[in-house]
């Protein structure tokens, strides 16, 4: 059954949403010494990161039947305070990246999902990265050699994710290639549900308790509150249009000091 022409618009313009702030939150998420990290003061990408907000917070197809623990209402979505502060101070949101994870892993809000998971074993783990590097090879992706990170850091699957929306969002207006958009759309709900839902809410929440200890008055520390809480907001719009369940409680971080240094074997090049 084809979608009608007021469907196969509404996706594209609902996709085109989700697409523009996974881009954002991976790129607000990115270590700045990356090269891709300029693309975020882009006036028209930030405009469109604002309206994508807007989108999403108001249609009904957001609304998760429940928000698991961590998550904040689709509805909260709104990305006007980031755009704004970070227009206004890129260098302060910068070093308040720096001062965040600085130069070893951050011990209270690690940005890597292994960082999370209950099993501590070093083989568990591993697993688990071999599985998000599985996803990447798959689509023929490898991470960024200007700033390289293990696999499972969060902006590279933020990134990962905006990737498959956009190639299914093509494949869907090339009718030749329709079955190119159900291999994407299977790929977003499992990668989403496998190594993005269980754990985000619960980075959002350990990165708001530490920059909460800052001077209120910090341009750093609003910038990325309203990012987390906007993150958090979108991973619950994200349950609802994938239809994901939610987990079961909330993770929490478990940092294996084995695994503080980047996995040099899963490193091969770039999801954006």
């Amino acid at each position: 059954m084809q979608d009608s022409p007021a469907t196969r618009e509404d996706l594209l313009v609902r996709d085109s949403a989700r697409m523009t702030l996974y881009r954002f939150f991976a790129l607000a998420l990115t270590d700045p010494a990356a090269r891709r990290r300029a693309d975020l003061v882009d006036h028209e990408f930030l405009s469109e990161v604002v309206l994508g907000a807007r989108f999403l917070s108001s249609s009904p197809e957001t609304r998760p039947a429940q928000l698991a623990a961590g998550e904040r209402s689709p509805e909260e979505l709104a990305l006007d305070g980031c755009v704004k502060l970070l227009q206004e101070c890129p260098r302060a949101v910068e070093n308040g990246y720096r001062q965040i994870f600085g130069l070893l892993m951050a011990q209270d809000c690690p940005p890597y999902e292994t960082e999370y998971c209950p099993q501590t074993f070093s083989v568990y783990r591993s697993h688990q990265i071999a599985d998000v590097a599985g996803f990447y090879r798959a689509f023929g992706l490898q991470t960024a050699l200007d700033c390289p990170e293990r696999t499972d850091h969060v902006a590279l699957e933020l990134d990962f994710m905006s990737w498959l929306i956009a190639k299914g969002a093509h494949a869907r207006q090339v009718p030749e290639l329709h079955h190119g958009d159900d291999v994407c759309r299977d790929a977003e709900r499992r990668f989403f549900e496998a190594h993005l839902a269980w754990w985000i809410p619960a980075f959002a929440r350990a990165l708001e308790m530490k920059v909460q200890s800052w001077d209120p008055a910090d341009r750093a520390s609003r910038f990325h509150v309203e990012l987390v809480r906007n993150l958090a907001a979108f991973v619950a719009a994200e349950r609802a249009i994938l239809a994901v369940d939610p987990p079961s409680r909330l993770a929490a971080p478990a940092p294996d000091d084995e695994a503080s240094e980047p996995c040099r074997s899963c490193e091969s090049g770039s999801t954006g």
